[in-house]
């Protein structure tokens, strides 16, 4: 894990760059309007983020100087959230997101249970969490034993 004080500029524009592919793979209507979610402001609005939110975490997954996938987190009233994954397109379905697990489970082995906020609309993180074994405790809020999820990445 690289806490994100340490994070160059290049890294951060290459996981802007994941988010935004996946952006529109998981929303193809903000196609329509590229510019409006894609662009200068809404980097710096999304970076800015990441290095002042209080203990905001990210974990990358890289081969060379190539971010391939990275999964942030935070925790947040004594609740440990799960905020952001996102894996380059061409590198789904290879175990990055279980290596990526892996790691956040060895840095939060102490907490009970995970929870991640799924907007209601994208199908393709739903099916990917509640796989993995997630249950629904709301509408768009989902949530794991921390045992459940050390029992799914026990094979990596």
């Amino acid at each position: 894990m690289i806490k994100l004080n340490n994070k160059t500029e290049e890294v951060l524009r290459q996981m802007y760059n994941i988010l935004i592919e996946n952006l529109f793979i998981t929303y193809p209507d903000f196609l329509n309007n590229k510019d409006k979610h894609d662009n200068k402001e809404n980097y710096n609005k999304w970076t800015n983020m990441i290095k002042n939110e209080k203990d905001y975490n990210i974990i990358t997954y890289e081969e060379g100087n190539q971010v391939l996938g990275f999964l942030s987190y935070q925790p947040i009233e004594n609740v440990l959230w799960i905020c952001e994954v996102q894996i380059r397109r061409e590198y789904k379905n290879k175990k990055i997101f279980k290596r990526m697990l892996k790691k956040f489970v060895s840095l939060n082995k102490k907490n009970k249970e995970v929870t991640i906020h799924i907007n209601d609309a994208n199908k393709i993180s739903k099916e990917v969490f509640t796989h993995i074994g997630f249950k629904p405790v709301g509408k768009t809020v989902y949530k794991i034993e921390m045992t459940k999820l050390i029992e799914y990445i026990k094979d990596i």
